[in-house]
């Protein structure tokens, strides 16, 4: 289970697994935003990757590639995601967008990036916080929401 802070209340400290806290981010969008996301990856790349497009067909195309190059990282694949051209580029450009830049080490290239998982302090998604330290963790539950 991971520990979540949110904002509203009092910053109460919520108990739940990363891909229900997904779950739960995404039902109040759809009840609260004013354009509701129609898909989670819609959903992921507005308000968790924090992609800026006006448009959900773009959102959707840019939280697939981020997913895509999330899981590589996380499943230490990346050499291998990164044979074909247009997947090198995706991975280049997906590894410095904000949701990744300063989340990932990678010695001395960044082709074998891995997530860093000694970060001190707190990531905010969406307006709650989460350990840095868990960001790993964060992104094996994007994975397996997603699904």
């Amino acid at each position: 289970m991971a520990l979540i802070k949110t904002y509203q209340g009092e910053g109460d400290v919520v108990e739940m697994t990363y891909p229900q806290f997904l779950d739960y981010l995404y039902k109040d969008a759809i009840e609260s935003d004013c354009v509701a996301p129609d898909s989670k990856l819609e959903f992921l790349g507005n308000h968790v990757f924090g992609f800026t497009t006006y448009s959900g067909d773009i959102d959707v195309i840019l939280a697939t590639q981020m997913v895509e190059v999330i899981k590589a990282i996380v499943e230490g694949a990346t050499f291998d995601f990164i044979k074909d051209d247009t997947k090198h580029i995706q991975y280049i450009t997906m590894c410095n967008m904000p949701f990744l830049k300063d989340k990932l080490e990678w010695g001395t290239s960044i082709r074998g990036a891995w997530i860093e998982e000694y970060g001190k302090g707190d990531l905010e998604i969406d307006f709650h916080k989460i350990p840095r330290k868990d960001f790993k963790l964060f992104c094996q539950g994007i994975i397996d929401w997603i699904k």
